[in-house]
């Protein structure tokens, strides 16, 4: 069984109101860590009430960041590891709204296609069981992910989730490093409703770009219309938190999507 390091970038968005005051003449203890966080990050908050709100949110966070990374010091290499990161402040509605797979969006998405081996529309509700040790092969550390990506203020997860495994797939297939794929030609050429859309392809895709969508439908476009690279569409849906128009071009598509499948089942642990 092959382990690797499990490092957690986005964590559970705490509902905790802990007490906290605007800094006056300088940082104080309390409050350093916040303020370099909002340096990091750009916050731009404009009331003390909201400054506490966030601090406390922050504060909780950062307390189970630090107990959670004490707890697994002397865990091994294999310890859970977690680090503060941009969602540390949010509420769980501005959390929500940076997902892009909606609640209740399975019963309106088209569905799994005939090459991935089918989906029955029930929904899966079984969570991810992340644990405090790893049992999953490290691809990155294998050389077949391509460098961490951010979707910015858009819900274009599921553009950014079926091209991260398109890519780490045809990197361990030819053994080359991974290429970035054009996450923001899903964004735009998949969005429903577009007549631009309908008059290149000949069809709605029928997905909600920054409002969501899903990775079927997104390996479906990419292999009846194909790919372009990051370079000739490059992402900027994450700083607008909208689409674009739809800028494919056949001269630059690099392959198809060949087919895809759904995987039911696990390999046992041992």
């Amino acid at each position: 069984m092959k382990t690797s390091i499990a490092t957690l970038a986005i964590l559970g968005v705490a509902e905790a109101r802990t007490k906290g005051h605007r800094p006056t003449g300088g940082l104080n203890a309390q409050n350093n860590r916040f303020n370099s966080f909002q340096n990091r990050f750009g916050r731009h908050i404009t009331s003390e009430s909201e400054y506490e709100e966030r601090l406390g949110r922050f504060n909780a966070n950062a307390a189970w960041i630090d107990a959670t990374n004490e707890a697994n010091a002397n865990k091994g290499p294999d310890a859970l590891k977690v680090a503060v990161n941009q969602f540390a402040d949010m509420s769980r509605l501005e959390f929500q709204n940076w997902l892009g797979l909606a609640p209740g969006m399975e019963s309106r998405a088209v569905g799994w296609g005939r090459n991935s081996g089918g989906m029955d529309g029930r929904r899966r509700n079984n969570g991810r069981h992340l644990s405090h040790t790893a049992t999953t092969v490290d691809h990155h550390a294998a050389g077949h992910m391509y460098a961490v990506k951010n979707q910015g203020g858009c819900g274009s997860c599921w553009a950014f989730a079926a091209n991260s495994a398109l890519e780490g797939t045809v990197a361990a297939k030819t053994g080359a490093a991974p290429v970035r794929l054009s996450e923001q030609q899903l964004v735009d050429c998949t969005l429903r409703d577009t007549q631009r859309n309908i008059d290149l392809f000949g069809k709605d895709y029928g997905l909600w770009g920054c409002g969501g969508g899903w990775m079927s439908i997104a390996w479906d476009f990419q292999r009846e219309q194909g790919i372009m690279l990051d370079a000739d569409y490059p992402y900027t849906s994450g700083n607008t938190g909208t689409e674009t128009s739809c800028a494919h071009d056949t001269t630059k598509v690099i392959g198809k999507v060949g087919e895809y499948r759904q995987i039911r089942g696990s390999d046992p642990a041992d």
